[in-house]
């Protein structure tokens, strides 16, 4: 995935099950955008659930991207939280302009 400059990006989480291979409809989900090296946060935003099948979504809005360089590498990091567990998740991402 690639993150588009001064776009709103949609972001998902698919699939959360618990221990028991249950589906999660009711965890917390953060997203966070940092730096290639995770040590500036960028920008924050929050995934929500509207399905039964433990999948979240949210959006990186254009606010948050158009003053990234395209080319560049960062991370994106989701973070899933329950009263039992907590799921982090990150991957990196190059950032270009939406043709």
């Amino acid at each position: 995935m690639s993150i588009k400059i001064a776009s709103d990006n949609i972001v998902t989480l698919t699939d959360l099950l618990d221990d028991a291979g249950a589906y999660v409809n009711t965890a917390t989900v953060a997203g966070k955008l940092f730096d290639v090296t995770a040590s500036t946060t960028l920008a924050t935003f929050t995934l929500t659930s509207s399905s039964t099948t433990g999948d979240y979504s949210g959006t990186l809005s254009s606010t948050d991207t158009d003053s990234l360089t395209a080319g560049k590498t960062y991370l994106l990091q989701i973070t899933a939280s329950t009263t039992a567990s907590t799921l982090v998740k990150r991957q990196e991402h190059c950032a270009h302009y939406d043709n």
